[in-house]
């Protein structure tokens, strides 16, 4: 488990629902979109091992209790898509931030629209994040664009597996005129091909 400080991201990734209709059967795609953890790969004490390996959690809708559930998730099928870091060394424990989570689940109100179970609570899981004040401060609706457009170059084969959100930057403006900046190192698992850095536009 990690220690007292954690990386969190937004994380999507992508799995396929088998239906089958009049003449032949089809694979709907579905996006799911978690709250991932890690620990900085950096901390003190420097001799002691940590466990970086990212933690992702998300909801699936509990039709016999007709409520959300927060669970602990393996990314299924084609793997992470894409990750965007939302806040370096948050003073939180993996287990906390799942405690966090889960709480405010109680105040998580019913879809309205045909957002995806998973896009709709990562929404609010966002403002109560920003509440409680374990992540900085940012417009939600602003932060959805602009990973739905990196989800979509992902998709593409384009751009880095791990960004971080450039309007946490004070001079974000000046950054993302140049398109693509230096901002968070890489690992490549699934989609996650490309060791390189990276911020999007």
């Amino acid at each position: 488990m990690f220690g007292h400080n954690s990386n969190i991201f937004v994380s999507i990734s992508l799995s396929y629902d088998f239906a089958r209709g009049h003449e032949r059967s089809y694979m709907t795609p579905h996006h799911n979109w978690m709250i991932s953890v890690e620990s900085p790969k950096y901390s003190l004490p420097i001799n002691q091992r940590r466990d970086s390996k990212p933690i992702h959690y998300s909801v699936s809708w509990n039709q016999e209790e007709h409520r959300y559930d927060l669970q602990r998730v393996s990314p299924t099928n084609l793997g992470i898509v894409g990750s965007v870091l939302i806040q370096r060394n948050a003073p939180i424990t993996a287990q906390k931030l799942f405690n966090q989570l889960e709480a405010s689940l109680y105040d998580l109100p019913s879809k309205i629209d045909g957002s995806e179970d998973t896009e709709h609570w990562i929404r609010f899981a966002l403002d109560a994040l920003q509440h409680d004040k374990i992540i900085q401060t940012f417009d939600v609706e602003m932060f959805m664009n602009f990973s739905q457009a990196y989800l979509a170059r992902r998709m593409d084969g384009e751009g880095p597996a791990r960004i971080e959100y450039s309007r946490l930057h004070k001079d974000h403006s000046q950054k993302e005129k140049k398109g693509f900046w230096v901002s968070y190192p890489q690992r490549t698992a699934n989609y996650e091909r490309r060791n390189v850095y990276g911020g999007l536009m």
